[in-house]
């Protein structure tokens, strides 16, 4: 998986949640919108979540670009809850609070993205 987001603090917290989830790979870290849609074309993770306010593209359009032609399943992440982010009633993708971020949170979030 690969973890976009501009705060220094979330991208050296979420490695270590990463670390105790049993079956998930950190492959990439990105402090851009930019870089993590280069990155992940790069690395091709199966997983992208990606912070709703990046500097920049921004993490939304960034998400959208993502979706529609790297094949990764996008999670928005934020500070706060979906309802008061701003400019995420705009899409479908799925969100989680990077309050709610930790090993039983990322696997049920994972096993709801899978299909089947």
């Amino acid at each position: 998986m690969l973890i976009a987001d501009d705060s220094p603090a979330f991208r050296r917290v979420a490695p270590q949640v990463i670390e105790l989830s049993p079956g998930f790979e950190l492959v990439g870290t990105a402090a851009t919108s930019e870089e993590a849609v280069e990155l992940t074309r790069g690395l091709r993770p199966d997983l992208v979540l990606m912070d709703v306010r990046m500097p920049t593209m921004g993490g939304l359009d960034a998400a959208r670009t993502l979706a529609a032609d790297c094949g990764a399943r996008i999670v928005l992440i934020s500070s706060g809850e979906r309802e008061d982010t701003p400019g995420i009633s705009a899409t479908d993708l799925p969100y989680m609070a990077k309050t709610s971020f930790g090993p039983g949170v990322l696997q049920a979030l994972w096993d709801e993205l899978e299909p089947g």
